[in-house]
């Protein structure tokens, strides 16, 4: 390939990698300053905020195991674990609270999806094997 093309090439590459850099960043105002956001799991003292999230929605409080984001010291969305409705106030821009939560909640259900550390040595050794 000529050089002169093949540097052409990697520089409109370069720029489309930029723009989609750009174009992909988290703005400024998707999370407030000094907001003090919190994700973790749920606790008995949160049952009444997530009440309150729940009749907000118009749906029954959710059962098991939830985490919750929390702004400050309000709660302000809610993601049951077991894959049920996602729980956020309807009069506070908050999908991202939500977005973050299901993140999250991936992360937890990948970490306990794990393979033991015996299987994943038997797959190397077949894959080993195999080349």
């Amino acid at each position: 390939m000529n050089p002169f093309f093949s540097r052409e090439l990697a520089q409109e590459h370069i720029g489309d990698l930029r723009r989609q850099a750009r174009a992909s960043r988290v703005p400024a105002d998707w999370v407030e300053d000094d907001d003090g956001l919190t994700v973790r799991a749920a606790s008995g003292a949160d049952g009444e905020a997530v009440r309150l999230l729940a009749a907000l929605e118009g749906v029954t409080m959710p059962r098991g195991q939830l985490l919750v984001a929390q702004v400050g010291h309000e709660v302000v969305a809610a993601l049951p674990l077991d894959g049920g409705r996602p729980l956020a106030d309807p009069f506070r821009p908050s999908a991202q609270y939500v977005e973050l939560l299901k993140v999250r909640a991936r992360q937890l259900r990948d970490q306990n999806h794990t393979p033991p550390r015996g299987a994943l040595i038997l797959r190397i050794r077949g894959v080993l094997r195999a080349a």
